[in-house]
């Protein structure tokens, strides 16, 4: 008996559930609840810190680099220059 010819496209398969949806769900739940709390806390601890004394060529190249970012910050991102 000659059998009909296997062709692969006519196999169907059930869609399997997507693990990545739940995937740290419960984490991104808890950063947007707390968004709010902690962007006001993170700048105060930023403005709260204390810059540690450092070799002169580290507060060169701190300040290099500092000069640079903002610089970028004006000119390519079109932020104004408000750190003076």
């Amino acid at each position: 008996m000659a059998d009909a010819p296997f062709n692969s496209s006519d196999l169907e398969f059930s869609e399997q559930e997507d693990s990545g949806a739940r995937l740290g769900r419960r984490a991104k739940a808890c950063i947007v609840a707390n968004s709010l709390t902690d962007r006001i806390e993170s700048k105060k601890t930023v403005k709260t810190l204390k810059d540690r004394a450092n070799a002169p060529s580290t507060n060169y190249h701190r300040q290099y680099w500092f000069e640079l970012f903002k610089q970028y910050a004006v000119v390519t991102l079109g932020i104004n220059d408000r750190a003076k």
